[in-house]
């Protein structure tokens, strides 16, 4: 049983959002495609690997997806946690295409792809890391210590993995050996003493509780300006940050493509550039509009929350999913 689902990263969605907005000869345009692509390919690894995961759905499997807990002023983040009344495995996800050398001495991995080459931190000691603080956390929350196990899953089928100790080869598998290694598993617990259904799911609560997703600010990551930002509505047919509001409906002044909700869209990058708080004064000259009662329409139309009164009410978007 799924009880969190895999949905596309906030960076994602932040770094579509401020492409759509820069002017296209803007000097950051290329580090911010480069970087979309390389989070567009993790995400993609993760969504392939949930294909090999589909017979665990109808047993008795919780899966947990993108989890970011917090624990003594640290977090910690796994891709796929998977939790039993016998055992938790956790997997971490890599999504690396050509030849991958893992590198026990160095504890590095090696990617060597188009002539290039490429190192990375050895996913195993990350693994390791993940399985250390989940322990240190269930302890701290005085929840059942269950054995944990970590796997690296190479979900790019195609790349050729090559390693200088045994120790990788039961621990880095291809995802055609996910179950093989869940069958392992359970082969080694048959006899093991099961945790009671009610606290594995005080688990799995207390995790999703404590879920928390990493929130940064797009333009201080990459130091951009709010001022360089496109304001405006966008015409989903000439592309052109023309739309002007009339008679209850957005019109391009470019091509006449009308639209009455075009402003949803652009509420939503609003939420991922500059964050969920907002007012009146600065939704107005987001969507480049003059009218204090109509932006007060739009928050209203959309049930937006809202704290304060009157000018120093500050109103809360949610973020798109």
């Amino acid at each position: 049983m799924i009880l969190k689902e895999r949905q596309v990263p906030e960076i994602i969605l932040k770094l579509q959002a401020i492409l759509e907005r820069l002017p296209i000869q803007h000097e950051k345009i290329i580090l911010l495609k480069n970087d979309l692509s390389k989070f567009q390919a993790g995400f993609n690894g993760e969504k392939s690997i949930d294909f090999y995961l589909q017979p665990l759905l109808t047993q008795d499997f919780l899966i947990l997806h993108d989890i970011r807990i917090p624990i003594n002023n640290q977090f910690f983040q796994i891709d796929t946690l998977i939790l039993t009344k016998k055992y938790i495995l956790i997997l971490e996800i890599k999504n690396l295409a050509g030849t991958i050398n893992f590198d026990g001495e160095f504890n590095q991995a090696v990617q060597t792809k188009n002539g290039k080459q490429k190192a990375f931190p050895d996913p195993l000691y990350q693994l390791n890391r993940q399985e250390t603080m989940l322990r240190k956390w269930l302890d701290s929350n005085q929840l059942p210590i269950l054995p944990i196990h970590g796997l690296v899953v190479m979900s790019n089928v195609n790349a050729v993995i090559r390693a200088n100790h045994e120790h990788f080869s039961q621990k880095v598998i291809r995802p055609t050996s996910l179950s093989k290694k869940i069958k392992e598993l359970e082969d080694y617990y048959i006899q093991a003493t099961e945790v009671q259904e009610k606290q594995l799911k005080k688990i799995t609560k207390r995790l999703l509780r404590m879920h928390t997703p990493l929130k940064q600010s797009i333009l201080d990551s990459y130091g951009i300006a709010k001022e360089e930002i496109i304001m405006g509505v966008c015409c989903e047919r000439c592309h052109k940050y023309a739309l002007k509001r009339r008679h209850g409906r957005w019109k391009c002044n470019g091509c006449s493509w009308v639209s009455k909700d075009a402003h949803k869209s652009a509420m939503n990058d609003y939420c991922l550039l500059f964050g969920e708080k907002i007012t009146s004064k600065e939704l107005q000259a987001f969507l480049k509009i003059d009218s204090p009662s109509l932006a007060t329409r739009l928050f209203r139309d959309l049930k937006v929350q809202r704290e304060g009164d009157k000018k120093s009410t500050i109103y809360t978007l949610e973020y798109p999913q």
